[in-house]
């Protein structure tokens, strides 16, 4: 994976197809690695050369747990993460060109289960450099893996619209999965893993819960960089890894805070230019408009949204559409579900109003007319800078580290609402 990678160093990111799925390959190398080279070769990679005594370690924990990972992955629910998208419908604003039926750049195909391999893979290496009990790790691993477990397909997105049906957060999802499936059960058996200890750094409590927490920050925002063609963060995994001396009481103990700044900043610089971008901010909404009303609706089953893929909630829309009953889909509803899929068609569509203030969202949603409301969507702003991080430096000082919210631009601060009809 690493001479693929090195091979296209000529090539401009930005220029790659995006088509071409091999553009994902070159823009992260990880996406080829299984989780054993995601350590070695990424996480504890170091300009310098390696550790061999960390290296020792990692490659001591896969040898004791590599058949227990392997059948982790086998596990239907689980191995279905690799069909749920990272970033759901989520594209690059930069390179979006809309033309008439289509838009000229394809969704990212890193998915679900590849971010939780590598953010296990950060575990792993983070506690392999200070040494940690071989069993510590172990339940730090398993957490890092089963973490998104309880995801339904579309992800993010999905998991509002499973809570607006009345079912229970993707985390709590997990801990039930892990709780009740017997395949997972057995993994964990076979890891010689206690399943309380798993679910208790899954909900991120305690010591290891904290380095789960950084560890996740750490390997979407490494990725999700590397795939939208951005900054090359080079050896940012290994230098925040490297950084950390230890965790007490929950909080990340390091040699500097620099490279915890860098990582908030990093998250809150994505955030901004792509996650909470206005393009895919009122995509995800027409998104959850359409699940919600088919899944109401009965038109697709639950079951096959909570516990499917992406790829399955596409067929069965696509099934919508040439069922021999011929279910009339609103017009609304299939204008939603080309906006979701940043498709611009010509006809009736949605009109955009900004205000500066959520009294004055509610006040225009109190002049929408009954029989539209459930054609509105409204797009709140989010504050994507307020994670953060406690951590203690050398001086025995305490600091709360977060991005600063000047990095939310004025656009992103607005309410904006999307009416349906002239």
């Amino acid at each position: 994976a690493n001479a693929t990678f090195e091979e296209a160093g000529g090539i401009d990111l930005h220029e790659l197809d995006r088509d071409d799925p091999m553009a994902d390959i070159y823009r992260a190398p990880m996406l080829s690695m299984n989780t054993e080279e995601m350590v070695l070769d990424w996480v504890l990679a170091a300009e310098d050369g390696v550790d061999p005594i960390m290296c020792g370690r990692a490659r001591r924990f896969f040898e004791l747990y590599s058949d227990a990972i392997a059948d982790l992955e086998t596990c239907p629910a689980i191995n279905r993460l690799v069909g749920l998208k990272q970033f759901g419908v989520k594209r690059d604003p930069r390179q979006m060109q809309h033309t008439q039926g289509a838009v000229a750049t394809a969704p990212y195909v890193h998915d679900r289960w590849t971010h939780s391999r590598f953010v296990a893979a950060h575990v792993i290496g983070l506690m392999s450099r200070r040494g940690y009990p071989r069993h510590k790790v172990g339940v730090a691993a398993f957490a890092a893996l089963l973490h998104d477990g309880g995801y339904p397909a579309f992800s993010h997105d999905g998991d509002e619209v499973s809570q607006r049906l009345g079912l229970p957060h993707h985390e709590v999802r997990g801990q039930i999965i892990v709780k009740t499936d017997l395949d997972v059960r057995e993994a964990l058996a076979l890891a010689g893993v206690n399943p309380d200890e798993v679910l208790e750094v899954m909900a991120e409590r305690g010591d290891l819960g904290s380095l789960l927490r950084l560890a996740d920050t750490l390997a979407y925002v490494v990725m999700d960089r590397r795939m939208i063609g951005g900054q090359d963060l080079g050896l940012f995994s290994t230098g925040t890894i490297f950084s950390v001396t230890g965790v007490q009481d929950g909080i990340l103990e390091v040699q500097t805070t620099a490279w915890i700044e860098d990582l908030v900043r990093d998250r809150a610089g994505l955030s901004r230019e792509v996650y909470y971008h206005p393009n895919n901010m009122v995509a995800a909404e027409a998104l959850k408009l359409t699940l919600e009303y088919v899944i109401r609706r009965s038109l697709i089953p639950l079951k096959v949204f909570i516990e499917g893929t992406d790829s399955d909630i596409e067929h069965a829309m696509t099934g919508l559409g040439n069922n021999p009953r011929r279910v009339h889909l609103p017009e609304y509803i299939r204008r939603a579900w080309d906006l979701a899929h940043h498709i611009e068609m010509p006809g009736p569509t949605w009109r955009t109003v900004r205000v500066d203030t959520r009294e004055e969202a509610e006040r225009v949603l109190l002049s929408v007319p009954h029989e539209l409301l459930p054609m509105t969507m409204a797009v709140w702003p989010f504050d994507y800078t307020r994670k953060t991080y406690r951590v203690r430096d050398p001086d025995g000082v305490v600091h709360d580290i977060r991005a600063p919210s000047s990095m939310i631009p004025p656009s992103q601060r607005q309410y904006r609402l999307y009416l349906w009809g002239d």
